[in-house]
């Protein structure tokens, strides 16, 4: 489908009442806008209630884990770090350009 097309047919749904979930893709740098929730990522525009189903997807999963095998723990560490890229995704200002570093302490609280 051609932008233009897609672009008639979003603002169509929009007039309609689609409102917020017209827009589907966008052009630009991937980035979280802390303000409306929305990741915007790849080309697509992520709501703020899938970016929460896909923090509670990871830490279910993370919980399920059998860290007594190797595989098991090494599955722990991939629901582990997707969720706490989200964490960080959600918490750091878009516009600051320092570091990102997590605290170890609420790390142990939240899986010990």
């Amino acid at each position: 489908m051609t932008s233009n097309r897609r672009d008639l047919i979003n603002g169509l749904a929009a007039a309609m009442g689609a409102g917020t979930f017209a827009a589907t893709t966008y052009e630009g740098t991937n980035r979280y806008d802390k303000g409306t929730g929305t990741f915007y990522c790849n080309g697509h525009i992520i709501s703020p209630s899938i970016v929460e189903k896909a923090s509670e997807f990871f830490e279910a999963n993370l919980k399920r884990c059998d860290r007594s095998t190797s595989e098991g723990n090494e599955m722990y560490l991939i629901y582990e770090t997707a969720v706490e890229a989200i964490k960080l995704m959600r918490t750091t200002n878009a516009n600051q350009n320092s570091s990102i570093v997590a605290s170890n302490k609420d790390h142990q609280n939240r899986y010990s």
